[in-house]
């Protein structure tokens, strides 16, 4: 009886080293840092909503840009690429796509909660950074660029540039 007590503790101790070595040797591997440039970088809040938005995807050295799954882009997790007729723009060393600014959710709805969270002052020029994550060859990828938004310099009569 003692030696299969034993033989149970060492197996449930060698079963748990093994089931924490493969644990350590599957972790997922670090995304892909891609360079993202978001056009136009600078905006106003007192224009009207910018229709569309293009940004461009420049993977490192050793990606192929037609590999790049259009479907798994994703700009801060919701807003997915627009259809449009000869879009998106891959090219050698880029890939180039729209989204909307003001669909049902567009960037610049992100845009403004990500403004109303930080509390800015009326006319006041803010740094919104915004992500950008994808797949290529199956591999995942992230990038983020940093917008230049002009904040309302009128309060509306509430103390703050612009209500949520």
């Amino acid at each position: 009886m003692k030696t299969y007590k034993l033989l149970v503790v060492y197996g449930l101790v060698f079963a748990i080293l093994v089931g924490g070595i493969f644990t350590l040797q599957t972790r997922a591997p670090d995304p892909i840092q891609a360079d993202v440039r978001i056009t136009p970088f600078h905006i106003s809040l007192e224009d009207p909503d910018q229709e569309e938005f293009r940004i461009t995807l420049s993977l490192p050295n050793g990606n192929n840009h037609e590999d790049i799954d259009p479907d798994s882009i994703l700009v801060e997790g919701v807003i997915g690429i627009l259809e449009k007729e000869d879009w998106p723009k891959i090219k050698k060393n880029f890939f180039a796509f729209k989204v909307s600014g003001h669909a049902s959710i567009g960037l610049m709805d992100i845009i403004r909660q990500k403004i109303w969270h930080m509390s800015p002052g009326p006319g006041e020029r803010v740094a919104v950074d915004i992500s950008v994550t994808g797949l290529v060859a199956g591999e995942a990828f992230e990038g983020t660029d940093t917008l230049s938004v002009l904040t309302e310099h009128n309060d509306n009569g509430n103390g703050f540039p612009f209500a949520p």
